[in-house]
């Protein structure tokens, strides 16, 4: 009887590796790991390429440990449709902070119903305040969008790091980010017209906060 282990994270921006740890630290003999990566929990489990390999492998008597519920999915009818599919085809699924309690039995469905129907109830409130939050702020007249953390200027000399060939591992390092948002940034900032309205948004964002220090 087989062990997989099936890690996800939502954005490029996240790490499965501490989902990793966890599963190893617990002892666990794993045959394989399946995981997704910069996907979505509202993305159909059954659509992720990650965890359609790992149905492809698992056969009945095999067991599938997930470190929460929302890494299998975050909609109840998602999760309960994996739920189903694996009782069928005789496949545990084990949650860690669940106590290890195994979903695809009666007494774990029963509790995977109840929880998820608290957590959708619970996102369907956030959204809601979210929405309002973004239309007052923006009837305010500010700027909607995730906060920038660095001004155009060092993202340039980022960029410029990088096109003299210096390797990302040591560009992140003298300009102590990670790796990561380096490869975000030569993502995103590349092309000449992303990297000016990157400097119109700066712009706009420094008179904001002029304006809010008067």
């Amino acid at each position: 009887m087989a062990i997989y282990p099936y890690l996800r994270v939502s954005t490029d921006m996240q790490t499965v590796e501490n989902q990793r740890n966890k599963i190893e630290s617990s002892g666990y003999a794993v045959t394989e790991w399946f995981e997704d990566s910069a996907i979505s929990g509202s993305t159909s489990a059954f659509e992720r390429s990650g965890f359609k390999a790992l149905l492809a492998k698992a056969v009945s008597g095999d067991t599938i440990i997930a470190v929460e519920v929302s890494r299998i999915g975050r909609s109840t009818s998602d999760v309960l449709n994996v739920i189903e599919y694996l009782r069928k085809n005789k496949i545990r699924l084990v949650i860690m902070n669940l106590d290890g309690i195994d979903l695809t039995s009666s007494t774990g469905r029963l509790m995977l119903t109840l929880m998820a129907s608290c957590a959708q109830f619970e996102r369907e409130l956030i959204v809601e305040r979210v929405t309002a939050g973004l239309a007052r702020t923006k009837a305010q007249g500010t700027i909607l969008g995730r906060q920038m953390q660095h001004s155009p200027d060092k993202i340039k000399a980022i960029l410029a790091d990088l096109q003299s060939g210096i390797k990302r591992m040591d560009v992140a390092h003298r300009h102590q980010i990670s790796e990561k948002t380096v490869s975000t940034y030569k993502k995103q900032y590349s092309c000449a017209e992303a990297f000016k309205q990157l400097e119109e948004k700066w712009e706009q964002l420094q008179k904001q906060i002029s304006a809010r220090a008067v």
